[in-house]
């Protein structure tokens, strides 16, 4: 990847920062920090599309219709949807084992509505998304937690080498 790259993915970074920055000061919107790993197939490794899918798949079958109830989908509700920025991680090698394969998981800043807040934070923790994948069997672990603009920064750290990162609701939002 050459300089200009990394500098435009950097300025990229930091826009996404000041954006949630915005939402949270000046529009009613509470920041969440959510990790979601998910279960290694026995023998085959996820690239970042089938991850991806996963996420998008949990997202918008699961989580958004937990977190609005129903008729999310309507343009009436667009305006409840957290805007939420997603990218992708590698885990972090681990020493006592040898085939480690790279196991990407999602890094996830929500900028949540403040008429959603009270649904969401019922999710704060670790591991309360596991309910939603029970049937797909697919979400190893999750973790979510209060957070601020600095996140994006750490979340998107890997954006250099996965840079298809994910944004929720994909159209207009406010």
């Amino acid at each position: 990847m050459n300089t200009s790259q990394v500098t435009m993915n950097e300025r990229i970074r930091e826009a996404w920062k000041g954006y949630m920055n915005d939402l949270s000061s000046n529009h009613n919107r509470h920041l969440y920090f959510m990790t979601v790993t998910y279960k290694p197939y026995q023998d085959k490794v996820y690239k970042d599309n089938h991850v991806n899918t996963f996420f998008k798949n949990f997202y918008m079958h699961k989580f958004l219709p937990y977190l609005i109830n129903k008729n999310y989908h309507r343009v009436s509700k667009r305006y409840l949807q957290p805007i939420s920025l997603v990218f992708l991680e590698e885990h972090e090698p681990k020493a006592d084992m040898n085939d480690f394969a790279i196991r990407l998981h999602h890094h996830a800043v929500l900028a949540v509505h403040d008429e959603t807040v009270s649904r969401m934070d019922t999710l704060i923790g670790d591991n309360t998304l596991i309910q939603f994948s029970e049937s797909e069997n697919r979400i190893m672990t999750s973790n979510i937690q209060y957070s601020d603009a600095d996140t994006v920064m750490y979340s998107s750290h890997m954006m250099n080498k996965y840079s298809d990162y994910m944004v929720f609701p994909n159209r207009g939002c406010e």
